[in-house]
């Protein structure tokens, strides 16, 4: 027979997350289509250089994956919020300027 054992109070283990890194607070992340990456980031990062210097923000975009074929890429822009803005805007031109933007079907801009 089971010995009488004190009832604990089950233990959540996904616990909501209470606070935001800060850091994270000041990015903004953009799906691109892999078509509109390169214009992007230009010949030999001209373009992302410059996005950088016009808007006083931080812009990288994620890598092409080995042997696995993606639509989409991910544009990360950090900085203050009227330096996210500037930098949002530039690259949706850059977006609007790309005939092949529409090839994703799964982004709309």
């Amino acid at each position: 027979m089971p010995q009488n054992v004190a009832k604990t109070e089950p233990v959540s283990i996904l616990q909501p997350q209470t606070t935001v890194n800060p850091d994270r607070i000041k990015q903004v992340k953009i799906i691109v289509p892999n078509s509109t990456a390169g214009l992007i980031i230009g010949k030999g990062g001209a373009t992302v250089k410059a996005v950088m210097e016009q808007s006083g923000a931080w812009v990288q975009l994620s890598q092409k994956p080995d042997g696995i074929n993606l639509q989409e890429r991910v544009v990360t822009v950090s900085g203050e919020p009227e330096q996210n803005r500037k930098a949002v805007e530039l690259i949706i031109q850059k977006i609007q300027e790309d005939p092949q933007s529409g090839s994703c079907l799964n982004i709309s801009y």
